[in-house]
């Protein structure tokens, strides 16, 4: 609960927004993105859960839209 991470969540939103997709869709997109994630682990309690969050697998995120993730993402002490 930080500030630099409500900046990223807002992004999320954002790019959710354009992309008709969840913050959690987002989320699994940005990660498909990565070439050190082999499978994103997904930690749905219910089907409509999984279902709702695969809808990531149809979220293509621009090349701007990762980068700006990435770079909100990036580890910070």
């Amino acid at each position: 609960m930080t500030d630099h991470n409500f900046i990223l969540i807002e992004k999320m939103e954002e790019i959710g927004r354009a992309h008709e997709a969840t913050v959690a869709q987002v989320a699994i997109a940005w990660m498909l993105n990565q070439p050190v994630v082999t499978a994103p682990i997904i930690g749905a309690n219910v089907p409509a859960q999984l279902t709702a969050t695969l809808g990531g697998l149809e979220v293509q995120l621009t090349d701007d839209e990762t980068y700006a993730l990435s770079q909100l993402s990036e580890w910070r002490e």
